[in-house]
């Protein structure tokens, strides 16, 4: 069900303007406006909230829309748009008389509600312990803290400048370790011979398909049949017994027989 905001407009200044000030702390401004809006209509002369309020715009963020005349309070209903930078000015510069205001019933309910699912899931979010520790400073192998380690030994080294200087006096000269031996690269692993492209069954659908394609190409160029007369010829060996031709297997592209020249005189 749709309700009309603009029906209970009260024509006093007072109660305009409290009706007002409810309409720019509330929820339905945009409802408000577009009644407004449709009731009358674009105004012949555009003007902006300065050109309409003028000098009784400080007024305003200090006490509020009940102050104003009622012509003002007339200009703002018959020029809605207005009221949209006017609820923008009272957020940023509105003073005490706008943070005394309370809020209603159903911006308190919306808090209440929102901050009651911001709770549940800060408890989920607690029951199943996740961990938000920053990955930037990853703890130490021995489960001390970085930062404190490296602030206890300091400390220690500056509160004890005499001993470390007697223990660098009495310390033995030892001669400088020899640099460590290179190691030797591990060795790449060998490829290994023989893998899924050496199956039998690969191997013989390859080579028919290569029989297949000679045998195409043979014929384009010298017509059906004639790659036999031209010497072309296609021998199709058995995988499991090589060296014998069958009808099925892997083919064979044997070249033309080339006669010799005559000899020479």
């Amino acid at each position: 069900m749709t309700t009309l905001h603009t029906l209970d407009i009260p024509q006093e200044p007072a109660a305009l303007g409290r009706w007002l000030e409810q309409q720019l702390l509330g929820l339905n401004l945009a409802s408000t406006i577009a009644e407004l809006s449709a009731v009358h209509g674009t105004p012949a002369r555009q003007q902006t909230l300065e050109d309409l309020l003028g000098p009784h715009l400080d007024s305003v963020l200090t006490d509020g829309l009940q102050s104003l005349p009622l012509p003002l309070l007339q200009g703002l209903l018959r020029d809605p748009k207005l009221l949209l930078p006017l609820q923008e000015l009272i957020c940023l510069e509105g003073g005490g008389y706008w943070e005394a205001r309370q809020p209603s019933m159903e911006i308190r309910h919306l808090v209440t509600s929102g901050w009651d699912r911001l709770q549940s899931q800060l408890d989920r979010a607690v029951a199943t312990n996740i961990d938000h520790t920053d990955d930037r400073f990853p703890p130490s192998p021995t489960g001390e803290d970085h930062h404190s380690a490296t602030g206890d030994s300091s400390t220690a080294a500056a509160s004890q400048p005499e001993n470390n200087h007697q223990a660098q006096a009495t310390r033995p000269v030892v001669a400088s370790p020899q640099p460590p031996q290179v190691r030797q690269a591990a060795a790449a692993p060998r490829r290994p011979q023989t893998g899924w492209w050496s199956h039998p069954l690969l191997v013989s659908a390859l080579s028919a398909a290569a029989a297949v394609v000679t045998i195409t190409f043979a014929d384009h160029y010298f017509g059906p049949g004639d790659a036999s007369r031209n010497g072309i010829s296609v021998a199709v060996q058995d995988p499991a017994q090589p060296g014998q031709q069958t009808s099925e297997g892997p083919a064979e592209i044997v070249p033309p027989a080339v006669s010799p020249g005559p000899e020479p005189a």
